[in-house]
């Protein structure tokens, strides 16, 4: 290997990966992912990994680490963009979670939001980063508007996870533009993926917490789901009547 490409190291682990990345080489990144991915190793845990493969949760690589002590792990990094970068394109699991919990959401550039969307695949990993990091970007609604545009079942339920983070967190979205949004995500993609209905239910329940109101679109989306010869999806519907409920008798 010439001195140019010493320069330059492969994050992944094999070269089969499709989503390869380049980084410059830095030393002291290196030595904080070596430190980091030993107190990883000292919490795997095989069994959760099976059960979550079992689950349909799927990783390159899953040390099956608990969320408690990879807040442990977390607590004791600096938020800091270039190690949360090299930690998601290593797409292990734990590093990616911990990644999205100690990027600096103000260096989170549309550019790079896209590029780290392109390995989301799993319910975990669309929960997570809707809560720990989209959620809370200033391009917030306008990564919305363009996730429900895409073909990806992925992209459409971290669209509605995300929005629904996001009434949560910063509940002041104007009723027009919400409505809009709202009908938009429930009159649309009709796939069957349970994914993508839980997804919907989720931000249904976020949508009636924050506007302590009803959305026809909603409404109707409950009447068709109930009608619908799969139980999981019945029980969507069940917990989006049950939340509704409990809102507007509690208003």
């Amino acid at each position: 290997m010439n001195k140019k490409n010493q320069n330059f190291f492969f994050l992944c682990n094999t070269m089969e990966d499709l989503n390869m990345k380049f980084f410059i080489e830095n030393k002291t990144i290196e030595k904080e992912i070596e430190h980091i991915l030993n107190k990883l190793k000292l919490r795997m845990n095989g069994e959760t990994s099976s059960q979550m493969e079992a689950l349909g949760i799927h990783y390159r690589l899953n040390f099956g680490v608990s969320q408690m002590h990879l807040n442990e792990v977390a607590q004791t990094i600096s938020k800091n963009s270039e190690l949360a970068e090299r930690l998601w394109y290593r797409e292990t699991r734990e590093t990616m979670l911990l990644a999205l919990k100690i990027v600096p959401v103000d260096k989170m550039t549309r550019q790079r939001c896209s590029e780290w969307i392109t390995l989301i695949n799993n319910v975990e990993l669309i929960e997570q980063a809707s809560k720990l990091l989209f959620s809370k970007l200033p391009y917030c609604l306008k990564l919305v508007e363009e996730l429900i545009e895409d073909e990806s079942v992925y992209s459409f339920a971290l669209a509605c996870y995300t929005l629904g983070w996001h009434l949560q967190l910063s509940p002041a979205v104007s009723q027009a533009y919400l409505d809009k949004i709202t009908s938009a995500i429930f009159m649309a993609n009709p796939s069957k993926e349970y994914l993508l209905h839980k997804a919907k239910g989720f931000l249904a329940r976020k949508y009636f917490r924050a506007m302590h109101s009803s959305h026809f679109a909603i409404d109707e989306y409950v009447t068709q789901a109930e009608k619908a010869d799969k139980p999981l999806l019945q029980k969507v519907a069940l917990d989006i009547k049950m939340e509704r409920d409990f809102v507007l008798e509690n208003q």
